[in-house]
Order: C-alpha cells, then structure tokens, then sequence
C-alpha cells in the first residue's frame, strides 16, 4: 500500500516499570487522551517559534525502514516544570500526509499498536504550535536518543543530588530545630527555677513581714489597750473629782438659796407684819383697795384678768374698777381658808418671769389663785391685807 506520510508522531511502546507516568490512564477514566483539560500556561516570557521541516516519506518494502519512525516525544506543556518524562511511555509519530500529529497510547506490550487516524485541526498561535519531530537521519535519531539519554541521567543525577541535599537540608533544618527547642526548653526551665526562686523568696518574705506587721501590730493593740485604760481610768478621775466638786457646788448654791430664801421670807414676813400694824392704826380706804391681776387654776381657761379688789371683814372682793364698786363680780372669803402665801421659788418656777407674783393656796377644794401687782410695795400691802384678813401664821 502506497500512502504519503507527513509529520506523524510516534513513540516506542512503554515496557513496564514502576513509577509515575503522566500519560498513563487514571483508575475510573476512560481510555484515549483527556480532553477535559486544557494544556498549563506556559511561562509568559518564552515565545516558541515553529521551526519548518522536509516532509519524510514513507515508501513500504524500502531499504531504510520497514516501520514507523520512534521518537521521544517532548512536548512543550511536558516540560520538567509540570512533568517529568517516563521511559514506560512513549508516543509515536505517524507521517500521513500533512496532518498534525496524533498521538497514540500503548499497552505494556509492543504488539498493541493503536494507530487513530488524524483530523484536521485548526492552526494554533505560535506559542501554541507543536515543533516537528520528523528526523530521516538515523545516526542523528541516535545521537539524539543518546543525547536524550544522557540528559535523563544528568537529571536523574541532578534529581539525586537534589534530593540528597534536600535530604541534608531538611535534616539539617530538623536538629536546627530539635537544638532550637533543647535551648528553649532549657531557658524555659531556667526561667522557670529562677521564677520558682523568687517566687520562693517573695514568700519568705512577705511570711516575714506579715509577722513582723503581726508582731508591730500586737504591740501596738497592747500599747494603745494601756493608753485607753489610762485615759478612761484618767476620765474616770476627773468625772468623780468633778462630780464632786459639782455636789459641792450645788450643795453650796442649795445652801446659799435655802439661806436666800430665809433671808428673803424673813424680810417678807417682817414687811407683812410691818404693812398688818400699819393698817390697824390706819385702815383707809387707800389702804385696803388697789389694783391686781388674778388667775384662777380651778378655771375653764387660763387667763390672766385685770380687777380692782378691796378687803374688808375677812372678805376679798373684786370689782370692775374704782367707779363701779357698787356691784361686786366675785367676793371670796377668806377666814380659816387659807393655808399660805407662797412665792415663785416654793414650788412655782412659772412665775418666775412675772415680777411681783406670788400664791394663795386654799385648804379646802378650790386650787391655788396667782396674783401680780404693779410695784413690789403694792404686792406686800396686798399680802398683809390677805394674812390679816384670813389670819393664818406666816
């Protein structure tokens, strides 16, 4: 069969070995490539430029070749930057006029060759547009395989040596880091001890001072317990010596007072008297009537009413004025009814603001009267004119 073949890829069938392959089908995917997918971006600043090529062709029973052309396939979104190339796969290049290539999976054996038929693609931008691979020279596919075989040694090596290092490095990095956190635990522990020692010596100290406070404190209740005592057994002296000296004051003012008031009723008497042996030379008109202001305790109301009075027979009358004595408001007899005259300081502290005043007290039923005079010598005729009038003893 005659067909013109152009720039067809093809790859070797992948023997099998272990390891990772970026062409090999996923579990639970289905078989061919995938399409899903689009190719990674590649890096912004490579531009690729398309290189031409001579068409080869393929003539069956010639001397060169009696099948397809292998070659490792490197395509440019395989790079070592995304992928790294597995020698159990390889892609082969099937020249068939001038298709674009198409690539083809294989079993683990070389016999399953699966050859799918090209389709026309439309043109891609350069930076997108496969590099051909169609290379009539043997010795050059040699050179390149061996070329290419070296590389996958020098990266292998490369790889090695990385990873080796990486190896170094990461070990390295882990005693930095086991060391990092010896010295920190370390620091933490002596950290921890120093802060235990002061923590331990604040203690003492505080223990310290909390007895030495106790202690300063106790001594101070003691002292300020014996001052107190002092000073309330000091109050207590002073409160007995003044309480002393305040009976002996009121003893004395008592005593001056009783001797006062004997000295004041001893001169009332004798003027009492006086004003009795007076009237009974003289008993004028002028001297048994005046003016007077009486309060009576049996009273519905307590007031003090203003009446002109005279006493006669035994008898205390009391009248509006001088010019109506014809018709008397109240007359009181006095004879055997009387039981004293008393002034404000027997017994009577609320006349002591009322000048002049003095007390009849009754013995029978009826409470005491108060009376106030004018002048004093008006007060005293009226009490000799009332003693003489009830003649009781003074």
């Amino acid at each position: 069969m005659n067909r013109s073949v152009s720039e067809s890829v093809a790859y070797s069938p992948p023997t099998k070995r272990s390891g990772f392959s970026i062409f090999r089908r996923k579990k639970g995917s289905s078989e061919g490539p995938s399409l899903a997918l689009p190719p990674p971006t590649p890096p912004k600043d490579i531009v690729y430029t398309p290189q031409p090529s001579t068409p080869v062709r393929y003539q069956p029973g010639s001397d060169s070749d009696n099948s397809p052309i292998y070659v490792p396939y490197h395509s440019p979104h395989n790079s070592s930057d995304h992928h790294r190339e597995d020698e159990s796969t390889r892609v082969l290049a099937h020249y068939r006029g001038q298709s674009t290539p198409d690539i083809i999976h294989f079993t683990h054996d070389e016999a399953d060759l699966v050859v799918i038929e090209p389709y026309r693609s439309p043109a891609l931008e350069a930076k997108w547009a496969a590099e051909p691979f169609a290379i009539a020279d043997p010795a050059e596919r040699a050179r390149r395989r061996m070329e290419a075989r070296r590389r996958k040694e020098d990266e292998d090596r490369r790889a090695t040596e990385e990873e080796g290092e990486r190896q170094r490095l990461l070990k390295l990095r882990k005693q930095a880091i086991l060391d990092q956190e010896e010295e920190e635990q370390l620091l933490r522990h002596a950290q921890l001890e120093h802060e235990m020692r002061q923590a331990t010596a604040e203690r003492l100290r505080r223990v310290h001072a909390e007895q030495e406070e106790e202690a300063l404190k106790a001594l101070e209740d003691t002292e300020r317990k014996r001052v107190a005592k002092e000073r309330r057994a000091d109050h207590a002296r002073q409160l007995e010596e003044w309480r002393v000296e305040e009976q002996k004051r009121k003893e004395n003012m008592e005593r001056r007072k009783q001797q006062d008031i004997l000295s004041r009723d001893h001169e009332r008497k004798a003027r009492i008297r006086a004003v009795e042996m007076k009237i009974r030379k003289n008993s004028t008109s002028e001297m048994v009537t005046g003016w007077l202001s009486v309060q009576v305790s049996d009273a519905p109301v307590l007031q003090w009413k203003r009446r002109f009075f005279k006493v006669s027979d035994g008898n205390l009358a009391f009248f509006r004025g001088p010019q109506d004595m014809s018709q008397a408001l109240d007359i009181v007899d006095l004879r055997g009814r009387v039981r004293a005259l008393k002034e404000s300081y027997e017994g009577y502290e609320e006349l002591e603001a009322i000048p002049h005043a003095f007390v009849l007290e009754f013995t029978d039923g009826p409470g005491p009267w108060s009376f106030f005079c004018d002048k004093e010598e008006d007060k005293v005729r009226l009490q000799g004119l009332l003693h003489q009038a009830a003649g009781f003893e003074l």
